[in-house]
């Protein structure tokens, strides 16, 4: 685990001097780290990084990640659905951007070339955090892929072809992570699509759902 340690510390500390850097740089926007960064436990195996869309105004009183609604959402859904608390509790929770606005829909509201500079960082930070991790990441809110998040997913999916075909990727072993696309957690989209297509489905389910909702957007962002 101490591989394991070494790696988030130095994502974390990465994190938070860029947080710094543009709050600084663009003193009109509100930018909000992630403070569950620094109570992970690093004696239990990171199972996988989950991706949001960005701090909402929960989010920013509590400076953590995915605490709203829709994250209350996501945290019953893994416990109450997929019966995996340890699952979700093992996860690194990130966002496509750390621009703070009330909903998704102000970033459309912000200068664009700040909301495309940051989603390039966190997809080129959050590609290499899932390599060094050698797990997978999950992303959640598809419906906002091909638009708020474009940039973002072009980065991360850029970045792990960069990856597959350098020299530390498939040749020479690597284990390449894996991109899953999931619905938003809010409104229980969800909970209501898996439930749907898979009743009484497992975390292999949901995974199996993942990979097959993420290759409908590969074409797209090649």
């Amino acid at each position: 685990m101490k591989k394991q340690e070494r790696v988030i510390k130095e994502f974390r500390n990465a994190f938070k001097k860029k947080i710094e850097c543009w709050a600084n740089e663009y003193p009109s926007m509100f930018f909000v780290y992630n403070e569950a960064l620094e109570t992970i436990d690093f004696t239990k195996k990171i199972e996988c990084v989950i991706v949001g869309d960005n701090p909402g105004y929960e989010e920013v009183g509590r400076e953590t990640y995915l605490v709203g609604q829709a994250g209350k959402l996501g945290k019953h859904f893994f416990e109450e659905v997929l019966n995996e608390s340890d699952f979700y509790k093992s996860a690194v929770f990130l966002n496509k951007t750390p621009i703070a606005t009330p909903k998704t829909k102000g970033l459309e509201e912000c200068p664009l070339f700040i909301v495309q500079e940051t989603q390039r960082w966190m997809a080129k930070k959050i590609a290499k955090l899932c390599k060094d991790l050698k797990c997978d990441v999950y992303i959640i809110g598809a419906s906002n892929l091909e638009t708020i998040f474009e940039t973002f997913m072009r980065s991360l999916k850029k970045e792990r072809r960069e990856i597959c075909f350098s020299n530390k990727g498939v040749r020479s072993g690597v284990r390449i992570f894996s991109i899953l696309v999931f619905n938003h957690f809010s409104r229980n989209s969800l909970k209501v699509d898996f439930s749907e297509r898979y009743p009484n489905g497992t975390l292999s389910d949901f995974r199996k759902m993942g990979l097959e909702d993420s290759r409908k957007f590969y074409s797209n962002f090649y």
